[in-house]
């Protein structure tokens, strides 16, 4: 199950708020009280108290969850889940409506409820639901097509008020409906609970009391689920921090490895901003939530840190729908900018807009996210074209032995060419009072821009700064692409057309391709050239490559 699209009405700030094609991961940056909160707290209400086939009393409720506290109107929300076939069957079943059945493809449910007031008398109540745009139940009435209808009810009309007799087949849909959807929000807010005072008897856990019983529980539990389950919050919790080595169970203990020496140590000794950590990844991976959303997950890390954590939560999003509330342009998806929404207050609404292009971005974001200050908290940078670059040349640097990350140092695209500018003066100015090592890879279009600090030495050619013949794309193996192609898009390049991806540059026969082919050519730098990277050997490198890997690899060592 994923939700596909919300429309909420006349609830806190959002008076008529509507997103559309929601994906696996989707980030809402905005200011303070824009209304990021109420939208998260909306679809948690819709979640909590959803059960299609009962109308509820609320009884008083707080008058302030009404758009300008007027009661009058109802509170509308209208959201619209994606459901696979298996689910489907669980949902409405075969013998009741059986042409629903043979969609091949995933189908979608929609359900609008609404809070009818006023205040002092509220009350919870069913509009609609539909299936794929035909509506089923409508004002309490189940209402599709007759002809279509089987085994629905023992009479004819298919106009009959909602029975509640246990043996109604309408009223098993509806209860089935609920029982699917209900609960399977989970919403993290962005607070933070403790209160530490300095003490002779040892340090506050900013973990609460439950997660570490929980966590101890399944660091000790022998199923293969919890096992599985272990290992991956491990993996996850390593990969993110800069610091854990490893995360470990001793008795009742939660116990973490320093990275890179002997040292343990229980884990509330650790830095409240690893805590947290450890807390946000156990609740977001949390079992059979389909949905989570996370406010201001950047809250007490450092650049670094975050990054990693939004990694994570992009992996994450492959098994579980994430909504992210932010101040920070970190967890904005550089390969896919149509997972994000600039949300803002216009005469006390609401309103929101998906950014589709980075000149979207201008007045809300520096780079999209990185900025020159992020340069203290590493040892060594270096610097590249894109992301397809950033993403490529990690993966090279690895075939050749270079872990970065193990001489702490990161990779930052600055999108130059793509831009029209490199900014290598801000770049530059922002290293130069700083003592640490940095190394820049672009295309020889950067030439020009960087001829002053050429001639006067801060960059030498071969040194630190390395300005590549071709684009990325050409240094690819021809054989590899074409898989990657392939495979990506589910297509079978032909002779001719692999004859034509000989030719430079090689982006632009890409383009063609993919145009010509009405495929969506949006990210496909990333997602093919990470493909390549992976399967490419260090050997299948082009000497120039090599040249410049091993260069930096050797200045990195000494």
């Amino acid at each position: 199950m994923k939700i596909k699209e919300i429309r909420i009405k006349n609830y806190r700030s959002l008076q008529d708020f509507v997103i559309e094609n929601i994906g696996d991961l989707s980030t809402f940056i905005g200011s303070n009280s824009s209304g990021k909160s109420n939208l998260f707290e909306a679809i948690s209400l819709f979640f909590s108290y959803l059960d299609v086939s009962l109308e509820q009393d609320i009884g008083t409720a707080d008058e302030y969850l009404w758009f300008d506290r007027d009661s009058s109107k109802d509170i509308i929300f209208q959201f619209g889940f994606e459901v696979e076939k298996t689910e489907l069957k669980t949902i409405i079943p075969e013998d009741i409506v059986p042409d629903v059945h043979s969609i091949s493809t995933s189908s979608l449910i929609t359900v609008v409820r609404v809070i009818k007031g006023p205040a002092s008398s509220a009350k919870w109540k069913t509009l609609e639901v539909s299936l794929n745009g035909n509506i089923l139940v409508k004002d309490d009435k189940f209402v599709y097509k007759k002809e279509k209808i089987k085994k629905i009810t023992s009479k004819e009309t298919t106009n009959q008020k909602v029975a509640p007799s246990a043996g109604n087949y309408l009223e098993l849909i509806l209860k089935n409906i609920s029982q699917s959807f209900k609960g399977k929000f989970k919403l993290i807010p962005a607070v933070r609970n403790v209160v530490s005072e300095g003490s002779m008897s040892g340090r506050t856990s900013f973990i609460s009391a439950s997660l570490l019983s929980k966590l101890v529980k399944l660091g000790q539990a022998m199923g293969r689920h919890e096992e599985e389950r272990w290992i991956n919050l491990q993996e996850s919790v390593t990969n993110t921090s800069l610091d854990i080595e490893d995360l470990l169970i001793r008795g009742s203990k939660v116990i973490i490895k320093e990275k890179g020496t002997y040292r343990y140590f229980p884990v509330e000794l650790i830095g409240g901003g690893y805590q947290e950590m450890l807390e946000l990844i156990y609740e977001i991976t949390e079992d059979n939530i389909p949905c989570v959303a996370v406010e201001e997950p950047e809250t007490h890390f450092h650049p670094e840190i975050t990054r990693k954590l939004f990694d994570f939560m992009k992996k994450e999003s492959e098994k579980r729908q994430l909504f992210i509330s932010t101040h920070s342009p970190v967890f904005i998806d550089q390969e896919n900018l149509r997972n994000t929404w600039i949300v803002r207050k216009e005469n006390r609404s609401t309103t929101t807009s998906r950014i589709k292009s980075p000149k979207e971005l201008q007045n809300v974001l520096f780079e999209l996210g990185i900025r020159p200050s992020d340069i203290f908290f590493y040892d060594a940078i270096i610097f590249v074209e894109g992301v397809s670059d950033k993403k490529v040349f990690q993966h090279w640097f690895r075939k050749a032995g270079v872990e970065l990350s193990g001489y702490r140092v990161t990779m930052i695209p600055i999108n130059g060419k793509a831009k029209g500018k490199y900014h290598l003066k801000v770049w530059l100015e922002a290293i130069r009072n700083v003592k640490i090592k940095f190394f820049m890879i672009f295309d020889k279009d950067a030439e020009k821009e960087a001829k002053d600090a050429i001639d006067t030495g801060v960059l030498k050619r071969d040194e630190n700064l390395f300005l590549l013949e071709d684009t990325l794309e050409d240094y690819y193996d021809l054989d590899k692409l074409v898989k990657a192609i392939n495979s990506e898009y589910n297509l079978k390049i032909t002779a001719e057309e692999k004859k034509l991806l000989k030719r430079k540059p090689r982006s632009k026969i890409i383009d063609d391709l993919l145009r010509k082919r009405d495929i969506d050519k949006q990210g496909w730098k990333v997602r093919i050239g990470e493909k390549v990277a992976k399967s490419m050997t260090f050997y299948e490198l082009p000497e120039e490559i090599r040249r410049i890997i091993e260069r930096i690899g050797t200045d990195l060592r000494i």
